[in-house]
């Protein structure tokens, strides 16, 4: 998340001050304060900061209670660490292929879906949308939970909406240390606050963990959610910025006679990526990055190497 319209000397003050109150590894003032600006933004009524992707992934995981012989359907193409979370719970994951805007096929769930399927993550790839409302859709048919996973919560939109607002929770994954974030309703919060401790109650002899991304402690150091919180404010100023941006970069590369993959109809994609295919002319190809997803099957891997991703950063 980039910098806000706030003068850095008072966040480095706001993050001593947190600091100095010697609060760790808790759900403390500065975490319970950034969860309701974090819900807010999105639309929803509560939050939990976990003290990773991963770690905040294994939480639901382990709140929705899977096990060893339980299924998870992922992205065929998606952040590795969402594969290693469901593998930590015992449970196995089944990819489900991608289009080419590297996000899950929302048709291609029925062949996916068995009677051991407990849960369906989507994620939001590189700032691209997925078919949100088909993949709802699916997921309320069959009664499994939807975890919409996405690096922007305030910026990947489908018909004006949040993403967020189409999912039973939301894991932000944002890169303030790896933290992640998550966002549901009133009633499962409990659930995941219980799950984020891995089952440990306070005073637990092992103590406070708050580096282990799998198979420990999920708690979150304090201070993070200081830096995040002063974020929060300028939310909605970074998604215009970010979609001018988008829109200039874009004209450029076409000038430039790249071809970019189309974002999808009804889906504002203004995340800090615009993906272009790697056929035909890319002159600008030299400022291409490497693409930080992970392919798990064949079509996958080839739908990922199709494509070449460029920062608006």
């Amino acid at each position: 998340m980039r910098s806000a319209s706030f003068s850095q000397d008072v966040l480095n003050q706001k993050i001593k001050e947190t600091l100095d109150k010697h609060v760790w590894g808790t759900v403390g003032p500065e975490s319970k304060e950034a969860a309701r600006s974090f819900a807010a933004l999105l639309g929803r009524d509560a939050a939990l900061f976990c003290s990773s992707h991963a770690g905040a992934a294994e939480t639901v995981l382990r709140a929705l209670e899977l096990c060893h012989g339980d299924e998870v359907i992922l992205p065929a193409v998606c952040s590795p660490f969402l594969k290693e979370a469901v593998e930590a719970v015992g449970a196995k994951p089944v990819f489900c292929e991608v289009d080419e805007t590297l996000t899950m096929r929302a048709e291609n769930l029925a062949f996916c879906r068995t009677d051991k399927t407990q849960a369906v993550f989507c994620e939001q790839s590189l700032g691209y949308v997925c078919n949100m409302p088909e993949i709802r859709r699916f997921t309320k048919e069959h009664d499994l939970p939807l975890i919409d996973v996405t690096s922007s919560p305030y910026a990947t939109r489908f018909d004006d909406k949040p993403t967020a607002e189409y999912a039973d929770i939301v894991l932000a994954a944002l890169p303030v240390q790896n933290t992640g974030v998550l966002v549901t309703d009133e009633e499962f919060i409990g659930k995941l606050y219980a799950a984020h401790h891995c089952g440990n109650p306070y005073g637990h002899p092992g103590g406070l963990n708050t580096g282990v991304c799998l198979g420990g402690d999920m708690r979150i150091d304090e201070f993070r959610p200081t830096i995040i919180r002063y974020l929060i404010t300028a939310a909605d100023e970074r998604r215009r910025q970010s979609n001018s941006l988008r829109i200039r970069i874009s004209e450029a590369l076409l000038q430039n006679g790249a071809e970019l993959i189309p974002v999808r109809e009804g889906a504002d994609s203004s995340g800090e990526y615009i993906l272009c295919r790697t056929s035909g002319k890319e002159s600008c190809r030299d400022k291409a990055i490497r693409i930080p997803l992970r392919a798990y099957t064949e079509q996958g891997r080839i739908a990922l190497s199709n494509a070449v991703a460029y920062t608006t950063l």
